[in-house]
């Protein structure tokens, strides 16, 4: 009689690693059909929508991180429906960053298959790289193609060279802050061990990170953003505390497992994350988006867990019980975060103890407007459109003008957008919308807006504008006419 195989195999872990994710990931999709979900999502698919990404000619196109709207692009031509596109789109995305880190483990951290899809298993379920998923779709492709550069470095010969470079040209060309973890890792292989290809590898992907850079009669120009209010003490508390609040239910597996953070690519990316994420305190405020390098760290987080959990495994007593029942905790915590809507977050870690909720929203489950909304809103874009003429304007708060882009096809679009977290005096979004209304209205136009109805408003803003009468009303949704 044969004797049955009591472990899988190294292509069947792999297998595991990439399904897994995905039947994770598809679940919030699933919940929201047929609506995208992720702020970025919906704002990027509008703007290729509209003819505005990518650009046309090949200079511009790699002058930003295009590839991802290039990629929604060819989705949209393939298709003829975007929006439903990117409800496969995403989870494939997040499958694939999930094997991606499968494979790194394996060559390069040298993990057991099992240890490698422990890993990948983390990855697909924990909270903090679900938030990722939820819009973060260039860093996403931009850590895939940095993961799979430094996998293909472990082997010799020009066509593991040529494809290295060719990967971390893709990287460059996916997201800036994948980047620069790419390069920090290289730069330290470069310092370790002397392998001269780094240099070739880097070359392609740093000259067209550089020519992003550039501006004509200015030179290199590196964006900053500076965070108002700032007090560097409170703002250490508040960005030590955001650290604990991402990595406190990790932190058992983090600590049995930590010494995987000494190999000098994870070692090299942790340092670079920690110090893009305290930079404003050396910099009076000034920063990089700091709290997206806190979210960055969770790769070598999640990598050092899938290490804690395997010795944990291997082992008995308390340390087991343990990582066991921490396990469970995440698998728990990660099961409302993808199927509970914001509005009914239970989960007091999400909602009301989550005072960082502008960084790690409360659910997966929304988009710019919630779910129970959306059709209301399409609605009320449809209703407009239907009676109007070439005189008629819709100003439309950029929540509901990246739906109006697919649903509105006759009214004349006025984009609000909404002022910048950052901006040190922001102007208040119902005067931007009545300022535009009014400048419209005086060329004699119909002016129209959608907003919540009176107290259920969203960004700020609980009722309409003033100025503007109710027209129409689907739900929680209201269609209101400039009126002076």
């Amino acid at each position: 009689m044969k004797k049955r195989r009591s472990r899988l195999t190294g292509s069947e872990y792999a297998l595991l690693s990439f399904f897994t994710p995905l039947l994770v990931r598809l679940i919030p999709e699933a919940l929201s059909w047929p609506y995208p979900l992720g702020f970025d999502t919906l704002l990027v698919a509008a703007l290729v929508k509209r003819g505005a990404l990518p650009p046309q000619s090949t200079l511009e196109l790699l002058k930003e991180t295009h590839l991802v709207p290039l990629l929604y692009s060819v989705l949209d031509q393939l298709t003829g429906d975007l929006l439903l596109s990117l409800k496969l789109f995403s989870p494939l995305l997040h499958a694939t960053l999930c094997l991606a880190l499968y494979l790194y483990s394996r060559r390069v951290l040298k993990m057991s298959g099992r240890t490698a899809f422990f890993a990948a298993l983390l990855a697909g379920i924990y909270f903090v790289s679900l938030r990722i998923s939820w819009e973060m779709h260039r860093q996403m492709l931009g850590t895939i193609f940095a993961l799979l550069t430094l996998a293909a470095l472990e082997r010799k010969g020009l066509l593991p060279t040529l494809a290295a470079a060719l990967l971390a040209f893709l990287t460059s060309w996916s997201h800036e802050f994948a980047t620069f973890l790419l390069a920090a890792a290289l730069l330290t292989r470069l310092y370790a061990h002397h392998d001269l290809r780094i240099i070739a590898i880097l070359a392609p992907g740093a000259y067209r990170f550089l020519y992003q850079l550039y501006r004509p009669g200015v030179g290199i120009v590196i964006p900053l953003w500076q965070i108002p209010g700032f007090d560097w003490q409170n703002f250490s508390l508040y960005a030590l505390g955001f650290l604990l609040y991402l990595y406190l239910p990790l932190l058992p597996l983090l600590a049995l497992g930590a010494r995987v953070v000494k190999h000098p690519d994870l070692a090299a990316w942790t340092l670079a994350c920690l110090v893009m994420f305290l930079l404003p305190v050396a910099l009076g405020g000034a920063d990089f988006l700091w709290f997206r390098w806190g979210i960055l760290l969770v790769y070598p987080a999640i990598l050092a867990s899938a290490e804690g959990l395997a010795s944990a495994l291997s082992r008995r007593g308390l340390i087991l019980y343990v990582a066991a029942a921490t396990l469970a905790l995440n698998v728990a915590m990660s099961a409302t975060y993808l199927v509970l809507e914001p509005e009914h977050q239970f989960n007091p870690y999400f909602g009301s103890w989550n005072v960082y909720n502008r960084y790690v929203q409360t659910s997966m489950l929304q988009n710019s407007l919630p779910l129970s909304d959306t059709p209301s809103a399409i609605e009320a874009i449809k209703w407009v459109d239907q009676r109007a003429t070439n005189s008629t304007v819709l100003v439309l708060h950029e929540a509901f003008h990246n739906w109006a882009v697919f649903y509105a096809e006759r009214a004349t679009l006025v984009r609000i957008v909404e002022p910048e977290l950052v901006a040190s005096n922001p102007r208040n979004t119902s005067d931007l919308i009545l300022s535009a209304a009014k400048s419209y209205a005086a060329n004699r136009k119909e002016v129209y807006t959608v907003w919540w109805i009176p107290g259920k408003g969203w960004y700020g803003m609980p009722d309409p504008p003033p100025g503007f009468k109710e027209a129409a009303r689907f739900g929680n949704i209201a269609v209101y006419k400039y009126s002076p």
